[in-house]
């Protein structure tokens, strides 16, 4: 009898421990960002920082094959270019929210996504902008925009052609731009 007690409580530990093993791996984040400060640049460098090269790559990829947003079947569009003016302005607004600790599409200063455009030097003739928090890698940010029907349709937007985004802290900021 002592015997199937002790194979019994073994049976109960182990969910418990496989259970705290996935926590403990869970919790080790997948990718490491080290935050820079970013001054609005004077030479413009195009080219995605390593962080953001696969982000833009994926994004590129599912308005390749077009995708369904919520309800709203979005057709395949062209690929979007990243900018470096529109990532200044991405970490400049990622770096409000960290520096007040709320997710807001309003600036501290009461801006929104095209004042802060324009603040950076870029002409705009339409933007968008994905705002989130709490999540630790580009993967998991980019599903969760992809999971939501206006986040998802700003990544499909046919007539931006721009990108650019920033992460400080968890406070991520993505800015889709056509220029004029």
């Amino acid at each position: 009898m002592m015997k199937q007690s002790v194979n019994a409580c073994k049976l109960r530990l182990f969910p418990l421990l496989l259970l705290a093993m996935l926590f403990f791996t869970a919790c080790e984040p997948d990718e490491i960002f080290i935050d820079e400060p970013s001054p609005v640049e004077t030479e413009v460098n195009n080219d995605a920082p390593a962080a953001f090269q696969q982000m833009l790559d994926d994004i590129n990829a599912l308005r390749a094959e077009g995708c369904r947003c919520g309800n709203q079947n979005m057709p395949a569009v062209g690929p979007m270019q990243w900018n470096s003016q529109l990532a200044v302005a991405a970490n400049n607004h990622s770096a409000d929210m960290a520096s007040v600790g709320q997710l807001n599409h309003t600036g501290s200063d009461g801006s929104n996504a095209g004042i802060r455009l324009e603040d950076v030097g870029y002409n705009w003739q339409q933007y968008g902008e994905n705002i989130a928090s709490g999540f630790t890698s580009s993967s998991a940010v980019l599903q969760a925009w992809i999971n939501s029907p206006g986040h998802c349709r700003n990544l499909m937007g046919a007539n931006f052609t721009e990108m650019g985004a920033a992460r400080k802290d968890n406070y991520w900021t993505q800015v889709f731009a056509r220029p004029r």
